[in-house]
């Protein structure tokens, strides 16, 4: 039925008030569409956000793996005060036969 065809104003009056009660009726419909909308759009965003953040986790547990391998730490020792400090040609890396051959008395090894 189109409307520029009807001449009674009864029947003009008749269909403008199903035609508003539909108008309504379908804003309705799309406001609720559109709240879905954004709730999914949240929603997902939310769970894009958790995934990005394990992510993150996940890959600074393995950096955390990773770099300590490589480290190359020394297991601490209690050390007690009567140990005496190292002196430069132990900083070096020379060994003990190489830090006693310098000094005057290299025929005697010290005990």
């Amino acid at each position: 039925m189109h409307i520029e065809r009807i001449n009674d104003v009864d029947t003009l009056r008749k269909v403008a008030v199903l035609l508003d009660r539909q108008v309504r009726t379908l804003s309705a419909h799309v406001r609720e569409l559109v709240e879905e909308n954004a709730r999914l759009k949240g929603q997902d965003a939310r769970a894009i956000q958790r995934e990005i953040e394990a992510l993150k986790e996940l890959l600074a547990q393995r950096e955390r793996v990773i770099f300590a391998e490589k480290t190359e730490q020394r297991p601490r020792t209690e050390t007690t005060p009567s140990e005496p400090a190292p002196d430069a040609a132990t900083a070096r890396g020379c060994s003990r036969r190489c830090r006693f051959s310098t000094s005057s008395t290299s025929s005697t090894r010290p005990t």
